[in-house]
């Protein structure tokens, strides 16, 4: 023991003459690590040594430590969407990093290691030791080598600036007092001693300590996760003076920017939040320190990182529209008082606490804040069921499809989807907001807030603090469960007996279960409505996996309906009502403009609410060909894309169309129909496309069929099938996608009628081939082979106009389209006959309101095949195909 003593002795003398801004001691019970490290921009790479010191606080002797290699969590590529990929890869194209370990000494000695099994594979090796005693102290020297991969967000190169927000450096797992390494743990509070030398001239900064030029950084930073490590060759600063506090705000130098839009510019929007964020905050958030630092680097999945010592925003913080920017001010605050609270917290948290209370308490704090500055401000629930008629934002609602998920929506099972955060990539638990609600459900909202309130400003642990302010409530046991990854969970109504008559008045019994993919207990409301719009609440405190509950009221009851207020996390809501919520939803519209064809359409739809699998459908559309729509009901089965999506989809209808006589055929100039086609009809549509802005690899079919008869309203007979099939898939690269598409369509009159020239197929259009006007050629049947390239541009820009659309890059396409149109089935087939026309254009890919990804596309075309013929114009804001 007086060993170890002397070794931990000497390392806090070490650490404490090697200079830097100490603002804590090192505390023996602690891991204490010596870092010294090259960092390097080209190649991004650090390279060094890192030394620790440890101490067995469990119950058995140890013969092995477990060393966490964070950056090999970037080693191999996980599986991303269309969405995800822009906001992960720069180019689109997946880039390796990882860490090597060259040499590892144990109190000097060399030893073994192997990769340790691991949810996340290669993150952990398992390093042989001299047998450890409990209480014994030992230190391990690992020399490293880390490769920092070309990636957006905390741990990736981009335009020359490494974020490197923890893990680049070796650091031991959290151990538990059985004496097991505890792999999917965050990492442990921990002290650190760092000497940072640049490979060449550069700004660094390190959990709130900054060095230029090519002297070496030396810093201690104690009681943190993680270090946080920024370099590039040159960051912009700012400083302000708020109260006794010196605000130092540090940015990229833009490229290929530029902004049209009034008022201040982005960095002194931010200072001025974060003046405001620091003086009106809440009680309770302590004072802020002498110096205070944020920086910017590239996310495009959090707003906020937090940097232990220091601020870390994205540099999208401040373009979005005015009414987003609210929350965007909401995510700074939070990351702001998240920095103020560090303080307090390492003190007193322990370490598998330390990260999920501090982003829960800074998330309360920042609503408070958020609040006290605009109290007329609404949430974005509130911007939600504004829109909520429009099955566009319903659909948003389950599935956001955007960047900066967190920021709008508080409950959500776990803040890192894409697995690159190192506090939750080896275990996916819930934000701490998550966790906090299900304490503020089980007590009370206001019983929640008046411990809150005293627990913040407490100097033990907030657990402990909750536990003795509810000493009726298990609260640890039930914290337990809520820090583990998120279950998948179902509630359902299983029976309800309604009304029985109960003296003067009714009772209802009403049979709710859940399912689970484990064990949970949860407080879940379930609400009674009444006839006359009274409501009665009770409270299932979902111990168990079903539960009868029974209320008497005054009034009939008419409907039961669990989680009214949508406060719990479910995989599926659509069975929690009986009798089931009927709505009522405006779904899709399109706008068709070229040169030569103008078209417009919506839809309705009636459902259950949440229900996504079936619904009724009216839909109406007015082109230059008529005006009509079509009623039916509509199936969607299989496996889902996602929550709201499904791969089959079948609509059935009965269609009503007054057709246009002012409509003409070229080829047959006296031929004129007028009148109304009325019949039956299907479509089958079978997609597996997540994101339809940009899909880098689709799969599309439809089939059709209609029948038109008097029989049904119709004024002519006939009928019309075919089917389009359509693939688009990557060429060597993500950035290169190659797009097929085959549209084949037949129609044939009956009973000697005839097919009316509105009814015809188009040779041309956007919908056929482009480069021939959508009513030059028309006829009984169609074949169509549509092929396109479309090769994405990088750098990315940001070209901002206004916020209302932020330009973030480009797309350069070009197509060639063939085929024929004819009222002989068999000449559609003739290659001799074709028509072939080519275009080129831009997609481009842009932000709607600074956070919704769109694509929309500007192109040319023309005729080839004969002479050269006229130049058309075509815009879209969807996909051609």
């Amino acid at each position: 023991m007086e060993k170890h003593a002397t070794r931990l002795l000497a390392f806090l003398c070490l650490t404490l003459a090697c200079g830097g801004p100490a603002v804590a001691a090192p505390v023996a019970d602690r891991a204490q690590y010596d870092i010294q490290a090259t960092v390097s921009l080209e190649p991004a790479s650090i390279v060094g040594v890192a030394t620790v010191l440890f101490t067995n606080h469990s119950d058995e002797t140890l013969r092995d430590a477990v060393v966490m290699l964070f950056p090999n969590r970037f080693s191999a590529e996980n599986e991303t969407t269309d969405l995800v990929r822009p906001m992960i890869h720069p180019k689109e194209e997946f880039d390796a990093g990882g860490m090597s370990l060259t040499e590892v000494l144990d109190d000097g000695y060399s030893t073994t290691y192997e990769t340790a099994a691991s949810a996340t594979t290669g993150t952990a090796v398992r390093i042989a030791i001299a047998p450890l005693e409990p209480g014994a102290s030992r230190r391990l020297r690992m020399r490293f080598h880390t490769t920092v991969p070309h990636r957006f967000g905390g741990f990736g190169e981009f335009e020359r600036q490494l974020t490197l927000i923890g893990g680049w450096h070796p650091y031991l797992a959290a151990l538990g007092d059985d004496g097991e390494w505890q792999l999917a743990a965050p990492p442990p509070l921990a002290d650190f001693q760092v000497t940072l030398a640049p490979a060449a001239p550069m700004h660094i900064a390190l959990s709130g300590h900054f060095g230029a030029g090519t002297r070496s950084l030396r810093a201690f930073v104690p009681a943190v996760p993680y270090l946080s490590l920024i370099a590039a060759p040159r960051l912009l600063k700012a400083t302000r003076r708020v109260g006794d506090t010196t605000v130092t705000l540090m940015v990229r130098p833009q490229r290929f920017s530029h902004r049209v839009v009034t008022g201040p510019d982005e960095p002194g929007l931010i200072m001025d939040a974060v003046e405001q964020i620091l003086t009106d905050r809440p009680a309770g958030v302590p004072a802020p320190p002498a110096a205070l630092m944020l920086i910017e680097a590239p996310l495009r999945m959090h707003l906020i990182e937090a940097g232990e010592g220091m601020v870390i925003f994205s540099d999208r913080l401040y373009q979005a529209l005015g009414p987003l920017r609210a929350f965007h001010r909401a995510h700074l605050a939070q990351g702001v008082y998240r920095e103020l609270l560090r303080g307090t917290l390492s003190a007193r948290e322990p370490s598998r606490d330390y990260g999920w209370v501090g982003e829960g308490l800074a998330h309360e704090m920042a609503h408070d804040h958020m609040a006290s500055v605009e109290p007329e401000r609404r949430l974005f629930a509130d911007w939600l069921s504004m829109f909520d008629f429009l099955a566009a934002v319903d659909r948003f609602e389950k599935v956001p499809k955007i960047p900066f998920v967190g920021s709008y929506f508080d409950l959500i099972p776990t803040d890192d989807p894409a697995g690159d955060r190192i506090m939750t990539f080896n275990g996916a638990r819930p934000p701490g907001r998550v966790i906090f609600s299900k304490v503020r459900d089980l007590v009370g909202a206001p019983p929640f807030r008046e411990m809150l309130d005293i627990c913040i400003a407490q100097p033990s642990p907030f657990r402990d603090c909750a536990d003795a302010h509810f000493p009726a409530r298990d609260l640890d046991t039930f914290i337990d469960q809520w820090i583990a990854p998120y279950p998948a969970v179902n509630y359902w109504i299983e029976s309800v007996e309604f009304n029985q008559r109960d003296g003067e008045g009714f009772r209802t019994d009403v049979a709710v279960r859940r399912e689970s993919s484990r064990a949970i207990d949860e407080p879940v409301t379930i609400r009674m409505r009444t006839v006359g719009g009274a409501e009665v609440d009770l409270k299932w405190n979902s111990q168990g996996e079903a539960a009868l509950l029974s209320q008497k009221t005054d009034r009939r009851v008419y409907q039961v309906y669990i989680d009214p207020d949508e406060e719990l996390i479910e995989t599926r809501r659509s069975d929690n009502s009986w009798l089931p919520d009927l709505e009522f939803l405006i779904d899709s519209a399109d706008i068709e403009v070229s040169s030569t064809e103008f078209g417009f359409g919506a839809s309705a739809v009636a459902r259950v609410h949440h229900e996504y699998r079936r619904d009724l459908a009216l839909t109406a559309f007015y082109t230059n060909r008529g005006v009509g729509g079509a009623f039916g009901p509509r199936f969607h089965f299989g496996q889902p894309i996602d929550p709201t999506l499904f791969r089959h989809n079948l609509y059935l209808y009965y269609s009503l169309v007054a057709l246009d006589s002012s409509f003409d055929d070229p080829a047959q100039p006296a031929v004129a129909t007028s009148g109304n086609t009325a019949g039956l009809g299907f479509r089958y549509d079978y997609t597996d496309v997540f994101y339809d802005q940009n899909p880098s690899l689709q799969r599309r079919l439809r089939l059709h069929g209609d029948w038109y008869d008097g029989a049904v309203g119709s004024d002519f007979d006939f009928v019309t099938w075919g089917y389009e099939a359509s693939l688009v898939a990557p060429l060597f690269t993500r950035r290169t996608l190659v797009g097929l598409q085959l549209i084949n369509g037949f129609s044939h009159a009956a009973g000697g009628s005839v097919v009316p020239i509105q009814s015809l197929y188009s040779l041309g259009g956007a919908r056929s081939i482009r480069g021939i006007g959508f009513g030059d050629f028309l006829g009984r049947n169609l074949l169509v082979v549509r092929s396109e390239l479309r090769q994405s541009i990088f750098p990315e820009i940001n070209w901002n106009l206004q916020d209302i659309v932020v330009l973030r890059r480009t797309q350069f396409r070009a197509f060639v389209e063939s085929g024929n149109v004819s009222n002989s089935a068999g000449r559609i087939y003739d290659p001799r006959d074709w028509a072939v026309g080519v275009g080129a254009g831009f997609g481009l890919i842009y932000d709607a309101a600074g956070f919704f990804p769109a694509v929309a596309y500007l192109e040319i075309a023309t005729r080839v095949d004969e002479d050269l013929g006229d130049i058309q114009v075509l815009f879209g804001t969807k996909q051609p195909f």
